[in-house]
């Protein structure tokens, strides 16, 4: 005779029955309902729960040609009140202690010669080729960092070798997401 699993009910036929294909049907979806359910679940606990911020330029950077290049910011918004980073008086993000994920974006004005590549404290992204002159290059990047202490500098650099200096493009175009997803 079957027995059932103490927290979801699951059916457990004993090893002498025969195979019945509507028992693990049966289980399959009392799997899935719960699951569902925790999907729901998580997507409101962590729209309403996860601290992030928003940090984005709205100045045209130039880039100098074989030069690595920090990134600068001049606008934050931080979210579900993060209170995680602050952008200071030279424009650089400063993140306080705790795991984050990082994303950033920069968006190079049209050149077709040369490469353009974006970095992340340590996670580097390049585009192999320049695009067409009537494009823009855009790069993306993610990383994981564990920041140990406050106001600690998240580094965004940038390079191209086009031969010549490249603008960013204008608001927006250079910004990076952050999500607190862990403490230290």
């Amino acid at each position: 005779m079957s027995t059932h699993t103490p927290n979801f009910n699951l059916e457990k036929p004993d090893a002498d029955e025969f195979y019945d294909v509507s028992v693990p049907n049966a289980n399959m979806d009392i799997i899935d309902n719960k699951l569902k359910g925790l999907d729901q679940q998580l997507i409101t606990h962590s729209a309403e729960t996860i601290k992030w911020a928003f940090a984005y330029s709205t100045m045209v950077q130039s880039i100098p040609s074989n030069i690595v290049t920090d990134l600068v910011f001049n606008k934050l918004q931080n979210f579900n009140n993060a209170d995680i980073a602050k952008i200071d008086s030279n424009g650089n993000i400063k993140l306080k202690k705790g795991v984050y994920i990082v994303i950033g974006q920069v968006e190079f004005s049209p050149n077709p010669s040369g490469i353009r590549r974006i970095k992340i404290n340590s996670i580097l992204q390049q585009a192999p080729g320049a695009s067409n002159s009537a494009e823009y290059d855009y790069l993306s990047t993610s990383d994981i960092t564990n920041i140990t202490s406050d106001d600690t500098k998240l580094t965004i650099e940038v390079y191209q070798n086009s031969g010549a200096t490249l603008n960013t493009r204008d608001a927006g175009f250079v910004s990076v997401k952050i999500f607190k997803v862990g403490d230290l």
